[in-house]
């Protein structure tokens, strides 16, 4: 009898149920984020952002082969793993994940309030859109142009509200 492998940058579940009241998850111990590498040494390199960049679309094209949308693509939720495995990716926090397909594609919704990160997100999701793989695509696109310069054009852009900080996002963006 053959058994499933998990696919390289899945975490190992222990323990998923409810303790109490609580739904919690119990897996492997992993590594430092992306986020906490850029913070270590300011930008990548091309050569680093290359390599980065395979393993991200490949965990994000899993995560679409089973009909699964992240939704909130971001360098915090994309851990190194630790020993043996410290140069794996591992992708996480499925929070706001979603699935677009089960027996059929999800309708196209509109006039939705952002979901994820505003600082990643695709410039249809700033624009109300369900997000779809699309926008996971462009937000991996976000990333490696923040791993290459260090800083996207609207980061630490001055607004005094959170939708002003958003249209603000949405326009540069454009």
């Amino acid at each position: 009898l053959c058994t499933p492998t998990r696919p390289q940058g899945v975490v190992q579940p222990h323990f998923y149920g409810q303790e109490g009241r609580f739904n919690c998850l119990v897996m492997e111990l992993l590594g430092k984020s992306l986020e906490d590498r850029m913070k270590t040494v300011g930008h990548f390199d091309v050569q680093t952002t290359v390599l980065v960049a395979e393993q991200l679309l490949n965990r994000i094209e899993y995560l679409h082969s089973k009909a699964i949308v992240h939704r909130d693509i971001k360098p915090e939720n994309f851990m190194f793993g630790r020993n043996e495995r410290i140069s794996h990716l591992y992708v996480i926090d499925f929070g706001l994940s979603k699935r677009y397909w089960t027996t059929k594609h999800s309708q196209c919704r509109t006039k939705l309030s952002l979901t994820g990160t505003a600082r990643y997100a695709s410039i249809n999701a700033h624009n109300g859109l369900e997000q779809s793989r699309r926008d996971d695509l462009e937000a991996i696109g976000h990333m490696l142009f923040y791993f290459i310069r260090g800083a996207l054009p609207w980061s630490g852009l001055p607004a005094k509200t959170q939708e002003e900080k958003y249209r603000k996002i949405s326009e540069i963006g454009r």
